[in-house]
């Protein structure tokens, strides 16, 4: 094989190492990516909760009315029992508090079941992307890895032959 032979075999070798570094490093950015999109969509989930856990902070506020009207109702029927003459006048008062309560409580329950059910389904859906953007990562960095094994073996395989190419009395160019 002629010095030039050997250069133009040595030239080949070189481009193809240098395509095999520039696919490894495609490979790397679109992983950086993946996990970039990731911490994005973390983010925006971690902000749906915080939104969610405002509004369930809401319904505990509307719960503690509740709870003060019932009270209110008690202090109403130990004035029913130690005051005869009132009678009449704490039953209205009784009524429409219960009235109130009634609807309060009705309300507040339909909010409830209405927030804990859009709440389960969110997270459900959240879970499930994250779980598919995750494998998806995995899947990414895996075939990464293996490709990266790839291309280090032609590598040393590429070196290895140069070096027998240099031990053999002539001198790579």
């Amino acid at each position: 094989m002629t010095t030039e032979q050997r250069l133009t075999t040595v030239e080949n070798d070189l481009e193809s190492v240098k395509t095999l570094l520039a696919s490894a490093a495609r490979y790397a950015e679109s992983a950086n990516r993946g996990l970039d999109q990731l911490t994005v969509t973390q983010t925006q989930t971690q902000a749906q909760l915080d939104r969610l856990g405002g509004r369930v902070d809401q319904l505990v506020e509307s719960q503690a009315q509740a709870n003060s009207r019932l009270d209110r109702i008690e202090r109403v029927l130990d004035t029913l029992v130690s005051n005869q003459a009132t009678e009449r006048e704490a039953r209205l008062a009784l009524r429409e508090d219960l009235e109130i309560l009634y609807q309060t409580v009705q309300r507040s329950g339909e909010n409830t079941d209405r927030a804990i059910s859009q709440l389960t389904e969110r997270v459900g859906q959240l879970t499930q992307d994250l779980n598919a953007n995750i494998e998806d990562l995995v899947g990414m960095i895996g075939q990464l890895a293996q490709e990266a094994a790839q291309d280090k073996a032609e590598i040393r395989r590429i070196w290895q032959y140069l070096l027998r190419q240099a031990g053999n009395g002539s001198q790579p160019s």
